[in-house]
């Protein structure tokens, strides 16, 4: 299988991300809102669509600041081979 050139991650990312964000949450929310019956997948198919392009641009714009702030706030992962008595 051929791989998509690095320079395209953070589009992969936030097309893979939003993806699957919105499918569990707009399934979620027109389960809640409106109901399982026959009806259901259409609604969440139309619910689907219609927000799936909003969640890809803001995936896309923030998820790079959201990165950083994460960095800010959490301490930094200590190696495996490390320990503080060392």
């Amino acid at each position: 299988m051929k791989k998509i050139p690095v320079k395209f991650a953070p589009l992969v990312f936030a097309l893979l991300m939003s993806c699957v964000m919105v499918i569990i949450m707009s399934g979620f929310i027109t389960a809640l809102n409106t109901g399982i019956n026959r009806a259901f997948f259409r609604r969440w198919l139309l619910a689907f669509i219609s927000s799936w392009p909003v969640a890809f641009v803001c995936v896309f714009i923030f998820a790079g600041q959201i990165r950083k702030i994460v960095i800010r706030v959490c301490e930094p992962l200590k190696s495996l081979g490390s320990s503080k008595n060392s």
